[in-house]
C-alpha cells in the first residue's frame, strides 16, 4: 500500500500543476485498487484504499484551496481553477491539431509497433496502454493543446512499444533499421504535407542537405577507403 500512496500523492501534485492528467491519474488508482482485489484484499479495504488515494490525489488542491481562502482569495482560485476552464479562448489557428501530426506520429508509430507485435502480452502491457489512452484523453480536457502536453504521453508509448523494440534487438540491428527506415517512409509524406513555419522547411533543408554530405563522406572513406577533401572541408 505505501507505494500506491506515494503514487497517488505524486498524482495530486501533478493534478494541482496541470488538471490534464486527471484520466491518468483516475487509472492509476484504479491499477492500485486491482492489484489490492488480486492480493485477496476484502472489499472494505478495498473502499478504505479508495477512499485513502482519493484523499492523497487531492489533498494538494484542498491545501492551495485552504491557502486561498486564508487570503481572502477563494474565489479566485474557485474561478482560475475551475469556472474558468470552459469560458477560454478556443484554440489558435497556429496550435490546430492538425498541424500537430509532427508530434502525434511518433507517439502514434510507437503504439502501432507495439500492437503489432504483441503476442500475449503480460498484464503490464495492457496496463500501459490503458495508461496510454487515459492519458491521450486527458489532452483533450482543455480547449487548447499546446505542443509540450504530448511529453505526458512518451512512458506510456515507450512501455506499449516494448514488445516491437525486444523483438527488434532479439533479430538484431538489421531489423531494426528496416523498422527505422519504414517509420522514416510513413513520416517523411505526412510531414511535408504540414503547413510548416518557412523557419523549419529552411532547417530541414540544411539538415538534409548536411546528412547527404555527412553519409557521403562515411561511405567514401569509412566504407570505399577513399578520400574526399571536398566533402571533408564542406562537413
Amino acid at each position: 500500500l505505501p507505494p500506491l500512496a506515494l503514487a497517488m500523492t505524486l498524482g495530486g501534485l501533478a493534478l494541482q500543476v496541470k488538471y490534464t492528467v486527471l484520466p491518468a491519474c483516475l487509472w492509476l488508482g484504479l491499477v492500485g485498487l486491482w492489484q489490492l482485489y488480486r492480493n485477496a484484499a476484502r472489499p472494505a479495504q478495498i473502499a478504505a484504499a479508495a477512499a485513502l488515494f482519493a484523499l492523497l490525489g487531492l489533498l494538494p488542491t484542498l491545501a492551495a484551496a485552504a491557502y486561498y481562502a486564508s487570503r481572502g482569495a477563494l474565489n479566485a482560485f474557485l474561478f482560475a481553477n475551475f469556472l474558468s476552464i470552459g469560458l477560454r479562448a478556443p484554440m489558435p489557428a497556429h496550435y490546430a491539431l492538425a498541424k500537430q501530426v509532427i508530434y502525434i506520429l511518433p507517439l502514434a508509430l510507437l503504439a502501432a509497433g507495439g500492437l503489432l507485435y504483441a503476442r500475449r502480452p503480460p498484464v503490464a502491457w495492457w496496463l500501459a496502454l490503458g495508461w496510454l489512452i487515459a492519458a491521450s484523453l486527458g489532452l483533450f480536457m482543455g480547449t487548447t493543446i499546446y505542443p509540450y502536453y504530448y511529453a505526458a504521453l512518451v512512458p506510456a508509448a515507450i512501455l506499449v512499444a516494448l514488445p516491437m523494440l525486444e523483438r527488434a534487438n532479439r533479430l538484431g540491428p538489421l531489423l531494426l533499421g528496416g523498422i527505422l527506415v519504414w517509420l522514416l517512409a510513413v513520416a517523411i509524406p505526412l510531414v511535408a504535407g504540414l503547413p510548416l513555419p518557412d523557419f523549419w522547411i529552411v532547417q530541414l533543408n540544411y539538415i538534409g542537405l548536411y546528412a547527404l554530405v555527412c553519409l557521403g563522406l562515411v561511405l567514401l572513406t569509412g566504407v570505399g577507403g577513399l578520400t574526399s577533401f571536398g566533402q571533408a572541408a564542406f562537413v
